[in-house]
């Protein structure tokens, strides 16, 4: 699941993998649950013993988790289903089933399977943080606002990830301010964090602060010197602001830290053609073109624009057709 803000709204993308928000193995935990049961076959049938197996939430829980850890996510279900017949009140299974019922798009019954694990143990932070999910998801966006500020008021529970997505929702619903106090209370307890000066600036962007946006960038530049990655979106930032030396200078100063940096040099070879400076322009794109992890597809692209301009391509291409493609 991904949230994005466009436009002041606020989009909820589903799709996550099994490896992602849904997933927090726990087989091992199992497996030493089940380790400590011993049945003497001396004293016991098959038949009883496997009875009794039966009757015990933990070796169909195991069962479960064996399962969907190879992604067999129906026959998973069904044997939390069983540990949930034998115990109704095994919450692990809750959350497991839950789950597995969202990677199935059962959002609403993986929604009750959390809540009855959510009211089994209140203070588990991984089973309130699914429900959340859970709810955003299913745009229930009032009952998410209220259980993300429940956890982000936890002392006991530190999660930047809930301070960020009581932020995306704040911002989303008007209350921007409340977005930046939150993330900046982040900050105090753990100094920059990538993930949350991003949010920051995103939604200082959206919310048309480019100039607060651009002061938040130059700090975490000046403070992580060797981020390209931020040192870009700061040239580009720059660039938004009309300020079009001060972001060329800051795309060179990218390449100087990396000369191979595919992005950096794109947008360096789009501001000299913007400039009408042809020469720069292909030797830059050349320097791109030799680049083995731009895609073929890209660089044929971008050879395609070029050749459509019949007046740059008379005047200037020609000559550079070769070099640009060899290799």
């Amino acid at each position: 699941m991904k949230l994005k803000v466009e436009s002041g709204k606020l989009k909820v993308e589903s799709g996550a993998t099994r490896k992602s928000v849904w997933f927090k193995p726990s087989l091992f935990i199992a497996l030493a649950s089940l380790s400590t049961f011993h049945f003497p076959l001396s004293t016991v049938s098959a038949q009883q013993n496997v009875a009794v197996l039966d009757s015990l939430p933990v070796v169909h829980y195991s069962d479960g988790m064996r399962l969907a850890t190879m992604e067999r996510y129906d026959e998973a279900l069904e044997k939390f289903e069983k540990a949930l017949e034998a115990a109704p009140d095994h919450d692990p299974s809750l959350f497991e089933a839950a789950n597995v019922l969202a990677e199935r798009g059962e959002l609403q019954r993986a929604l009750e399977h959390s809540s009855r694990a959510v009211a089994l143990d209140p203070e588990n932070s991984w089973y309130k943080g699914q429900k959340a999910r859970l709810l955003l998801t299913l745009e229930m966006y009032d009952e998410a606002q209220a259980l993300y500020e429940e956890m982000t008021a936890d002392p006991g529970v530190f999660d930047p990830e809930n301070h960020r997505m009581l932020a995306i929702l704040y911002h989303a619903r008007g209350r921007t301010d409340d977005a930046l106090r939150v993330l900046d209370s982040v900050t105090t307890h753990l100094g920059k964090h990538p993930a949350i000066v991003e949010i920051k600036r995103g939604i200082l962007t959206d919310a048309g602060r480019i100039g607060e946006a651009v002061a938040e960038t130059e700090r975490y530049v000046a403070e992580t010197p060797y981020d390209e990655e931020n040192r870009l979106i700061l040239a580009e930032l720059y660039l938004y602001q009309g300020r079009d030396s001060l972001g060329m200078e800051t795309v060179r100063e990218v390449l100087s830290i990396n000369p191979d940096n595919s992005e950096a040099l794109s947008t360096l070879a789009d501001l000299y053609l913007a400039k009408g400076q042809a020469s720069l322009h292909f030797a830059t794109l050349r320097q791109l073109f030799l680049l083995d992890e731009v895609p073929l597809a890209d660089k044929i692209a971008r050879f395609e624009r070029l050749s459509a301009n019949l007046s740059l391509y008379r005047r200037h291409f020609l000559p550079y057709q070769g070099s640009c493609i060899s290799r």
